[in-house]
C-alpha cells in the first residue's frame, strides 16, 4: 500500500451507469416521422434523425458535464468546511487533465497529527459522495466506479486512514512511504474507513446546498479560487 505522496487532486469522473437516461422527457421532442415504405432515401427523415442524435448526444455531455462539477464541488466544499487550503478548482485545466480540484498537500503533516489525516481522506471521499447524492448509483455501479474514475480518490483515502492507524499505534508512516498492516491494524483500518465514510456522507448532506452553488458556478466560470468557494459558502447567510 503506497500513501499518498501528492496534493489531493480531484478529477473528474462520472461513469456512464450514472446518467438517469430515464429522466429525459422524450415527449418534448417530436419523433421522427416513418420513412416511406418503398426503402427510398428520404432526406426529410435522415434530417429529423440527425437532429435527434445530435439532441441526444448534447444531452448526454450536459448530463455528464453536471455531474463531474457536482463531483467536484464536494471535494472543494467540505475541504473548506474543514478548513483545508483550496488553491484551484475547475472543470476545464489546461493541462489536460480536465476537471480538478487541488488542496494543500498532505506531506505537510506532523507525525504526531491524529486528526488532519483523516480530514483529507473525508475530501477525498467527498468528490465520489457528492456525485453519487446528485446522481444516485446502484450499489454495482459504485463499485465499478472505485475501479474506475474513483480509483484516486479511494486511493487517496485509504492510503490517509492507513497512516492514521500506524500513527495510532506508534508507527511512524509519511505519505510515499509502503506499509502493511496486520490483523488487528486491518480490523481497525476497516471500522476507520466506514466510520469516515459515513462522516463524509452526512458532512454532504449538511452541506448540499453549498455544493450545489459551487457546481453551478463550475459550469459558468473558469475556475474558482479559495476565495470565490467560501463566498459561495457563505451565501446562505445572504
Amino acid at each position: 500500500m503506497k500513501l499518498a505522496d501528492r496534493d489531493l487532486v480531484g478529477k473528474g469522473n462520472s461513469p456512464s451507469s450514472a446518467l438517469p437516461f430515464g429522466t429525459v422527457l422524450l415527449p418534448f421532442f417530436r419523433w421522427p416521422s416513418v420513412p416511406p415504405r418503398s426503402g427510398q432515401s428520404d432526406p426529410a427523415f435522415e434530417r429529423q434523425i440527425g437532429r435527434f442524435c445530435q439532441w441526444i448526444t448534447e444531452l448526454v455531455v450536459v448530463e455528464k458535464r453536471e455531474t463531474i462539477a457536482h463531483h467536484e464541488a464536494g471535494h472543494a466544499v467540505i475541504a473548506r468546511v474543514l478548513d483545508i487550503p483550496v488553491s484551484y478548482a475547475t472543470l476545464d485545466a489546461h493541462d489536460g487533465a480536465g476537471a480538478v480540484v487541488t488542496t494543500s498537500s498532505a506531506t505537510h503533516l506532523a507525525l504526531d497529527d491524529l486528526e488532519t489525516p483523516e480530514k483529507y481522506a473525508i475530501v477525498a471521499l467527498a468528490g465520489p459522495q457528492a456525485q453519487h447524492h446528485y446522481r444516485p448509483m446502484s450499489l454495482a455501479a459504485q463499485n465499478h466506479a472505485c475501479e474506475g474514475g474513483w480509483r484516486v480518490d479511494r486511493a487517496n483515502a485509504t492510503s490517509l486512514l492507513a497512516m492514521l492507524v500506524l500513527r495510532q499505534h506508534g508507527k511512524p508512516a509519511v505519505p510515499g512511504s509502503y506499509v502493511e498492516l496486520d490483523g488487528p491494524e486491518t480490523e481497525e483500518f476497516s471500522r476507520l474507513f466506514s466510520r469516515t465514510t459515513q462522516k463524509t456522507a452526512d458532512l454532504v448532506e449538511e452541506n448540499w446546498p453549498a455544493i450545489q452553488r459551487v457546481a453551478a458556478a463550475l459550469l459558468s466560470r473558469p475556475g474558482l479560487t479559495e476565495d470565490d468557494i467560501d463566498a459561495l459558502i457563505a451565501a446562505h447567510d445572504n
